[in-house]
């Protein structure tokens, strides 16, 4: 498996001053798992990836 992180993700949430916790706990995960999916080690499922588009505002196809 090629891990590729998603700086997309990472930089988008540094731009609105979020920490992984602060979004983690606004999409409804936990603060690893959004660490995971940023990193590239894990993929989120569909709800999941809805959940933290809708809080990033950004679509949420972007994850696959």
């Amino acid at each position: 498996m090629d891990r590729q992180p998603r700086t997309w993700l990472i930089r988008m949430r540094r731009q609105r001053r979020m920490s992984q916790q602060q979004l983690a706990m606004r999409a409804k995960i936990s603060r690893n798992y959004l660490s995971e999916i940023e990193c590239g080690v894990k993929n989120p499922s569909v709800i999941v990836s809805k959940r933290i588009a809708q809080v990033m505002g950004c679509e949420w196809v972007q994850f696959f």
